[in-house]
Formats: C-alpha cells, structure tokens, sequence
C-alpha cells in the first residue's frame, strides 16, 4: 500500500460555499401548493428542497459570520501586538538582531534594504565579504522586508510591485508596517475575540463520547476526532480506563471553526493535549474545556482570560502614554486665549483634532480652561506643558487640577468623553495582600480530606467566605487540592501553608503548584473568578523580546508571482526605488519515502516522520524547495532473509549488528529495499546486488530498520546518503544530518564559518522563516546559557569562538552537531546559509 502526503509551501485556503440552483421546476411546485390535489411525493420534495436551502443559508451564514470575526480579531490582534512592542520598546526591552547599517539594494530616489525569506532570510544584496545564501526557487510563497531608509509613519502608504521580464506590472501589495514584522514563536501574542464566558460547560452535548476504545483511537489517530468535529458542535469526552497514556495534538486537527470540547479525566489516567505549540498535563477529576475562534484556533479559558488581562492594560497604556506627536499645538498668546475663552474656537479644536498640545509660557498663557464632560469630546488627548511664571488652573468635569511652571499634565477622555488625568502607572485592580485574619481556617485532617477529595465541598466553603486559611501538617494532610473558576469567586483569597513533611498539589486552572514543608502561597480569584497568585503573569509582558530587524516593512508574495527574472519596485509618495535584478532558480521537488523494516523481529514502529503531516510540514519550513512529496510504504517484516551470495537466515544473522553495522543492515535495508523503491520509482524493475544507485533527481528513502543478529536485536540508523537514509530517530538533528548527506554535503561544512550560526554583522548568518505560522525561527538556542560556541567541542585550543547573543547561545548547522531551536515549534535543525 502506498500513502502520499504532498506538502506546498503556498497552502492556499479557499472556503467551499454549497451553489444554489433555482430553476421552474422548484417554482411550479410552489405555485402547486395553492392546488388541493397536492401528492404526498409533491409534498416531500417541496419539503426536502426548503431544508436544503436553509442549510445552504444557514452555512453562508456561518461562513460569512466566521469570516468577518476572522478580519475583526486579526486586525485587533495587530493592533494591540503594535503597542505591546511599543511598550516594551519604551522599557527597554525590544532589541533588533539584525542592526547592520548598509548602502542601498535598490536603485532610485527611495533608499533602502532588502531582503527576502522563504526557508530562511536571504539579503538581496550582499554586504559581508565571502558571504553566501541560497537563491529564491520559484513557486514558494515569499516574504519580502523593505527597511527604508527614511522614517515612514506606521500609517504610511509603502507599496511593493513586481514587474516581469517585459517591465509590465504583474502584482502589487501595500507593506505592512514594522509592528506586523514576523516575531519569535515565544513573543507571538494572541489576542482573540474569545471571552471566559464562551468556555461554560453546556447541560446537553451533540456528542458525548464514553467509549475507552474510542478514546484510544483518538488518542492515536486524530482523524476519528475530526469526523466527529465535522458532524458536531459540542462534544463531551470522558477518558477513563484507557490503556495507554491519552494524549492529542490539535495541531494535527483541520480547522473546525466554533466548536467546543469538554475533556473529563478519570481515575488517574495520564491524559496530555497539545495546542498551539503548548502543552497541557490534565488533572484528575477534573474537566477542561477548548473552544475554537472563527478561525478554527484553539483555545482555553486561560487564554481567553490572559488576553482580555492584557488588552484591559494596552488600552489603559494607550490611553495614558503622552503622544509623540500632535495634530495641532496651540502655542501663541492669540490661540491659547481663544481655546480658554471661546467655546466656538474651542469646539473647533477639539472636533477636527484628537492629539492637542498646549503649551504655556511669559506672554502666551492663559489662567483658566474648562472641559466639560460631553460625548462629543470622546477619545480626546490634550497635554498641557507650562514654562509661564503663573499657573493655570484646569477644570475637568467636576474636578480641578493646577500646572505651575515647569510641569506637564495630560488630559485624556474616555468612550464617553469623561475627562480626567492620565495615569500612566498602571495597577493592578487584585489585591494581593495577605489578610490580618482568616473568616475561616482549615486545619484539622477531617476536614482538610473533604476539601481535598470533593471539590463541591470546597466550593460551598469559598461561597460563604471571602479569606480561607488552609494548613496542613503531619496527620493533617492530603496531596491534592483543586481550585474551580468561578465568577461569584470575585476577590475571594485562599492562603496554603504546609508544614508537613509531604507535599501538596494545587490546581488552578492550566495550572499546578506544589507547596512543599515550610513554604506557603496566598491565591486570588480575580474579576473573572480565575485564581492567580501574585508571580503568575505581569500586568503588561515585561519579557525582552528579540526582533529581527527595525524598521523593516513586509509583505508575503503569492507563490504563484515567485518566478525567474521578475524584477521589484518600492514606492512611497513621490519616490521610488527599484531591484532590477531578484535571483529565483526553477521550481523544485523533494521526494521522501518512507519505511519501517524489521528483519528476523518485529519492527520498530517508532518512525513518527511517516504518519505525522505536521512534521511534513515542518520539514518543508527548513528545506530550500517549492515542493516536498512524502510516501508511506507498508512496514515490512522479514521472517526469512537471503542474502545475495545466498546466505539464508530464518531465526538470526550469523554477523554482529550494530548502529552502522550488520550483513542485513547494508544489503537487505539499504540495497535491497531503500535502493529497490528508488529504482523502482525511476522505473528499473530490475537489478543487480551491489549496484551503484544513481540520483537523477531528489529522490531519498527513509527508512527505520531493526534486525536480530549474533549479539542480540539491532537497532540501525544514524547513516545517510546515496539516496537513503538509516535514522534511529525520525525527527530532531539525525533526519537533518543524514538528510544533509544525500546532498554531498559531509560533516563541518565548510568548517566554522559553515557550521556555526553567526551574528547579523558576520558572513553565514540567518533566521528561518515558518511561512504557514509566519514566525520566524532564530539562529541561536531558546534557553539563555550564555555560552560560548566552537566548531568542535573537542578541540577548543586557538580555535575561533561564536559568542552568545543577549546571552542567547548561537545554535549549530546540522551537519556540525545542531540541534532545533524549539522542537514543539520546528522538529528539524536550522541549516546555516552555507549549507543551503
């Protein structure tokens, strides 16, 4: 049996609307209706065609719903990412790896940098002596950044298009600004439309699944979950006595928009889910819920609260912060007068500018100004800046406030057009105080076991006190504790504190902390009813975040206009600048197959590359092709083997195995079957033992292989080139290495300079490029160690040293000993630009 997967890199979605065809017949039948000789057949043809349509409607509904949900959060969701990265550019905690200052890429008045991404980012000129990239293939979807060299507004018109050969105009696209510049997959924030009120727990579900062998099957192919997510909008899963551990990857689910699913977990069974990259261990006895955005996204309740947190402290930082720049500023004695004294003048100001400065000094001042509370003055900044010798006195709403000399102050109106004094602290609304008293304290074994095993019980105590006190000790304990969210919790607060020689395990939420003897921990139930702890999150993310570029404006080209000899143009105003020369090589293919062998024993069953379309898809993320095609062949179990001299083996191999050695190793899993199903696709049927397998095209087999020799069963792998590859591991940096040797390219590459990812400002530096997430995947580890990087950690003597990067280790090419940045996010190595 054979299995294809086909993985391109333009993944082009297109919603498929059900076509309506109203022709006379439908009508006559209506028309009919008014005849009282109307047959039963009549009858339910009318009737099948009215249910036929209000699906098809009720579809367009939900599809057009979906789609406008889908613009409005995305546009959101760039919004508030753009002032979280001016928040932390305010902090000081935005850095740009790539701060190279170059000479222009393009011709014309508009000056400025190019560069392109694809697996990787290549600079469409080259500035670094010896430096190299790999060239654009045709028929990749294709990011292109623009760093201007001029300062251009966020709002500002920047327009990308692309001519052919013959100079004519083939497709335009407007820049998206810095803010939208692809992010690190641990700084992408996701502000969705989801509140914690879509996560209750419905009464009656479309689905509830019981089945223990149902479950399984979930659990090992996500298909099954897919057919019920086809058919339903709300499903109810209970696992329970299953037998092996449970877990699902809804990454590897297709998007199912608005749907619900209820995980119940049961008798202590192991039970993970994955989503968005993230992983959540699930609690016994307790019940989980995931909802999806229009999108398809999935989410918890967790996220829906921590997004609603953090755009609650961007508006009020929006709000607050002093503009950098004004629509109008008022700063001669006639305007300042005006403003004060004429309400015409000042009704002007205030409905034709949004951002006003006022600013006061000796013979430009002005004693009062009023600001009445009125809707119309919504959304309205004013900073007031004072250099007179007087003050001013500034009456807002009900409220007044004085400017002396050489102070500032800024008035801002909300939604409703309420004035007052921005405060651009924010704080934090929970009180994290630790009571002076408890209304009730638990300490006895009775009833620390109650709460412990009945999360009812614990409810009804939390209901009818607002300060709880819980201390265990020795003969007064129990390991497990489960904090429900819940919003008539508001405010309430629940102190732990051991001194028991064991410990304990809260859950809140996603969420575990384990108190051990000695140690203690105050929980809060915020607005929402969601319990935190004072360390779970900031107000405002204060984490650095690592860009790869300022200033850089971007677009994502179709695959479809990624062709040779195209040429592009950068337009802004009345300037343009042109790249008369774009580098893009013919369109190319990657052809993998795949194959679990067991030779005299079962195989292995652990080639996870085989069945997992995802890490297809991460895979084509790293490699420099327009098209990776992944086969499955059936495993195979040889019971009998003969060797080609005729050696016959039924029970074991007379040689020794080995990782790279073994007589079935080399002639039955590499020559026999890896090089039999390359010959075989090239159309050979037949061929000789030994014989030289020749690569006219990139065509490589992948194989697991397994054998039970004179010293024992053999596992084989860590071996590639000529066509095949022999991995013990089926993802990580053995795929990428021995991928790497089918394309002659040996250990080292290229020694330092080839095998250690650089800094922007050397040759040999690079990020990947995630087109279908679009984030960007660095070129150094994710942990800060701090470290230093050589070639070859064995020999370090006067040898050249790669140093870290904001404490980040610079990572390793695949054939240098690498290794993933993030294998939740990409399985695969990063190649360096060398290697490519």
């Amino acid at each position: 049996m054979l299995v294809c997967t086909i993985c391109i890199c333009q993944n082009q979605q297109s919603s498929i609307l059900p076509s309506t065809v109203v022709d006379n017949s439908h009508s006559q039948s209506l028309i009919n209706l008014q005849n009282d000789r109307i047959n039963n057949g009549q009858l339910n043809e009318i009737w099948q065609y009215l249910l036929e349509h209000h699906t098809v409607l009720k579809t367009l509904d939900l599809l057009l719903n979906n789609q406008n949900l889908s613009k409005n959060t995305d546009k959101e969701n760039k919004r508030y990412s753009a002032l979280m990265l001016e928040y932390k550019k305010e902090m000081e905690k935005l850095f740009y790896f790539n701060t190279s200052e170059s000479p222009s890429d393009i011709q014309g008045e508009l000056k400025g940098n190019v560069f392109y991404a694809q697996s990787s980012i290549i600079p469409a000129a080259y500035h670094i002596d010896d430096d190299q990239h790999p060239h654009l293939v045709a028929d990749r979807k294709t990011l292109v950044i623009f760093k201007p060299h001029i300062k251009i507004e966020n709002n500002g018109n920047l327009e990308l298009k692309i001519l052919n050969k013959d100079d004519e105009e083939i497709y335009s696209a407007k820049l998206a600004p810095p803010s939208e510049l692809p992010r690190l997959p641990n700084n992408k924030s996701d502000f969705i439309e989801l509140t914690p009120d879509d996560f209750f727990i419905p009464t009656i579900f479309d689905a509830d699944i019981n089945s223990p062998d149902l479950v399984n099957q979930i659990s090992k192919d996500p298909s099954y979950l897919n057919q019920f997510l086809t058919q339903n909008t709300t499903i109810n899963l209970n696992i329970h006595e299953t037998s092996s551990p449970f877990f699902l990857s809804f990454d590897s689910l297709s998007k199912h928009p608005n749907k619900k699913i209820i995980f119940n977990i049961k008798n202590n069974v192991d039970a993970k889910i994955k989503y968005n990259n993230k992983l959540i261990k699930m609690a016994n006895d307790r019940s989980i819920v995931m909802v999806s955005d229009a999108d398809g996204n999935w989410h918890t309740r967790e996220d829906a609260r921590l997004s609603q947190h953090y755009k609650h402290a961007l508006n009020h930082y929006s709000q607050n912060k002093i503009p950098t720049s004004f629509d109008i500023k008022l700063d001669t004695n006639d305007k300042i007068n005006k403003f004060s004294k004429n309400t015409e003048y000042f009704d002007d100001i205030l409905n034709k500018n949004n951002l006003i400065k006022i600013s006061t000094g000796d013979g430009y001042w002005a004693k009062n100004f009023h600001f009445p509370n009125e809707k119309k003055y919504a959304n309205k900044k004013i900073l007031f800046s004072s250099q007179a010798s007087f003050h001013s006195d500034i009456t807002y709403g009900d409220n007044k406030i004085r400017v002396s000399t050489g102070e500032e102050q800024l008035l801002v109106s909300d939604n409703n057009g309420v004035w007052s004094i921005a405060n651009n602290r924010y704080k934090d609304p929970t009180d994290y105080s630790k009571p002076d008293s408890f209304d009730i304290k638990i300490d006895n074994n009775e009833q620390i076991q109650k709460i412990s095993k009945s999360t009812e019980q614990l409810n009804k105590i939390i209901s009818i006190n607002d300060s709880i006190s819980i201390s265990t000790s020795d003969g007064n304990w129990a390991s497990t504790f489960i904090l429900d969210t819940n919003p008539k919790f508001a405010n309430k607060k629940i102190y732990f504190s051991s001194s028991a020689s064991y410990n304990s395990d809260i859950y809140y939420g996603d969420k575990k902390i384990t108190i051990k003897t000695n140690q203690s921990k105050l929980f809060v139930s915020d607005k929402f009813g969601f319990w935190r702890t004072i360390e779970d999150e900031a107000l405002i993310s204060t984490e650095e975040e690592i860009q790869y570029i300022e200033n850089g404006w971007s677009t994502i080209i179709p695959k479809s206009h990624i062709k040779p000899e195209i040429k592009l143009s950068f337009h802004y105003k009345n300037k343009q600048g042109s790249l008369p020369t774009v580098k893009v090589g013919a369109p190319s293919s990657l052809l993998l197959h795949t194959i679990d062998i067991g030779m005299l024993t079962p195989y292995r069953d652990k080639l996870r590359f085989q069945d997992d379309p995802e890490l297809h898809r991460q895979l084509l993320q790293q490699l420099p092709t327009s098209r990776l095609i992944v086969t499955k062949y059936k495993p195979v179990q040889l019971n009998e083997v003969v060797l080609p001299n005729g050696t016959r083996y039924t029970q074991k191999s007379a040689d020794s195995g080995g990782g790279h050695s073994g007589d079935m190793r080399e002639q039955i899993a590499k020559d026999l079957i890896s090089d039999g199903i390359n010959l075989a696709n090239y159309g050979i049927n037949s061929s000789a033992p030994n014989e030289n397998s020749y690569l006219p095209t990139p065509q490589i087999t992948i194989h697991n292989a397994i054998g039970n020799y004179n010293n024992g069963v053999q596992v084989h792998g860590w071996s590639g080139g000529s066509g095949k590859a022999t991995l013990y591991e089926s993802t990580g940096n053995e795929f990428s290495h021995e991928l790497g040797h089918n394309f002659q390219i040996g250990h080292y590459h290229k020694g330092f300079h080839g095998g250690v990812h650089a800094h922007a400002n050397h040759k040999n530096s690079t990020w990947g490029w995630d087109a279908d997430k679009n984030i960007f995947i660095p070129n150094f580890e994710k942990e800060k160690k701090n470290e230093l990087v050589y070639l070859d950690d064995r020999n370090t003597t006067n040898q050249p040293t790669a140093h870290p990067y904001k404490k980040h280790t610079m990572s390793k090419d695949a054939m240098s000993g690498g290794k993933p940045y993030d294998p939740s996010i990409n399985a695969f190595t990063l190649y360096t630009p060398a290697t490519m």
